[in-house]
């Protein structure tokens, strides 16, 4: 067994637990299918603990890409509304995807178990993504991260979540051998998310509106935690 990284097909939730910077560009079509485009890279700093954990319990390195393509392949065929557009691994940190969604008759929804949703009210549609320790614990259990000696170690915790504060001070014990600089690594972390629509943006909670995109710029380590819920929104017409 190799120390690859196992991608769901659902989120950035996994990408971002690793990475030192997350591009998210998603596209909402007329009728509800969503684009969506990837750009993972995974720090020195991480690599080099992942490294070390990877020797202490026995797990092969991986020389070519922390990233199992394979994996990632056939979690998206898993799924029948789901298609994986495009894949790449242009160095053993980074990872480039772009998959699709169909918003078909289980729609949406159904579809990311309740993470993403599309909904439409009096002429006004809305995106949103919802993200908190019930739905990640779904995601645990369904693709088996409490079984991976390596995600395990840096994923929340939905029985006893850490707060912010809790997990910066456990982070900059850990990976303080690795850099001098630790800690400022994962507060200076960032999910950035480009939300496009086809119309005319009304509101963005908690990003930025620019015609008809939307931007959020979210701290890895509220990922890391989801100690308290991650919400956006975009309504627009």
């Amino acid at each position: 067994m190799q120390n690859k990284i196992l991608i769901p097909v659902l989120f950035t939730i996994i990408f971002t637990i690793i990475s030192c910077s997350s591009r998210v560009s998603i596209d909402v079509a007329a009728n509800g299918d969503i684009s969506a485009n990837m750009n993972i890279r995974i720090t020195q700093m991480f690599m080099s603990y992942m490294d070390d954990l990877s020797e202490a319990i026995g797990i092969e390195r991986s020389t070519d890409s922390y990233f199992d393509i394979d994996q990632i392949r056939d979690s998206f065929a898993a799924f029948d509304n789901v298609t994986l557009e495009a894949i790449s691994t242009p160095t053993r940190h980074d990872l480039n995807l772009r998959f699709t969604i169909r918003n078909d008759a289980r729609g949406i929804s159904e579809a990311t178990h309740g993470i993403l949703n599309l909904s439409e009210n009096n002429g006004n549609k809305k995106i949103e993504f919802l993200l908190d320790l019930d739905k990640y614990r779904i995601i645990s259990q369904k693709f088996l991260i409490e079984e991976n000696p390596i995600l395990s170690r840096l994923a929340p915790y939905p029985d006893n979540p850490f707060t912010i504060e809790e997990y910066l001070d456990t982070a900059d014990f850990v990976f303080s051998e690795y850099s001098k600089d630790a800690l400022s690594i994962i507060e200076n972390s960032f999910v950035d998310i480009e939300i496009n629509v086809r119309g005319r943006i009304i509101s963005a909670r908690g990003g930025r509106i620019s015609g008809t995109r939307a931007t959020f710029s979210i701290p890895v380590v509220r990922f890391l935690t989801l100690y308290e819920p991650i919400h956006l929104e975009v309504i627009y017409r």
